[in-house]
């Protein structure tokens, strides 16, 4: 394939305000092949400059948190440090919540399942252990068994339950 370097030579300038009115076609050492060297990096800076979209102070933003108006470079969102802590924590409020009650209710379960167990208590009624605050639906684990009476776990502590009864309670041993 024959390149026509006459031709490339007066094509037009290849941003306004360059100085090169014409391409200068240079060859690659590896490929063999010309590429067009349109102009110098020093003459693009100030093209690729405009061409970054800068806003000034940002003055069309409002700080989301206060609704103050945001200052300084482009993209900032908040107006402080202090803004965009209380924001983000707002906004994972919720889910820290909803662990923490999770968290909660299993460590209530197993103090229960503690106290069933000095006790000396290897079985008992699921509605006594639910007057006590027992919640059996939060559990850390559940291992199905044949007869339908799974294991549950809550942390170290393992019991099997039926629709009414909580038995076979055992603390399991810490490898």
């Amino acid at each position: 394939m024959k390149i026509n370097l006459q031709g490339m030579r007066k094509q037009p300038a290849c941003f306004p305000g360059c100085t090169e009115k014409s391409m200068t076609p240079r060859k690659q050492k590896k490929s063999g092949k010309y590429f067009l060297l349109r102009c110098r990096f020093a003459e693009l800076l100030p093209y690729l400059a405009a061409m970054r979209k800068e806003v000034p102070e940002n003055a069309h933003c409002t700080c989301p948190q206060c609704g103050r108006p945001v200052s300084g470079r482009s993209g900032k969102r908040f107006c402080s440090e202090a803004c965009k802590n209380g924001w983000h924590n707002e906004r994972t409020r919720e889910s820290r919540l909803g662990r923490s009650r999770i968290i909660t209710a299993l460590s209530h379960n197993h103090s229960i399942l503690e106290k069933v167990l000095r006790n000396g208590i290897l079985s008992i009624d699921l509605m006594t252990l639910e007057n006590m605050g027992f919640r059996p639906a939060y559990i850390t684990g559940y291992t199905p068994a044949r007869n339908g009476n799974g294991t549950c776990r809550c942390f170290d502590i393992s019991y099997c339950r039926s629709a009414t009864r909580v038995f076979k309670i055992r603390k399991e041993e810490s490898l």
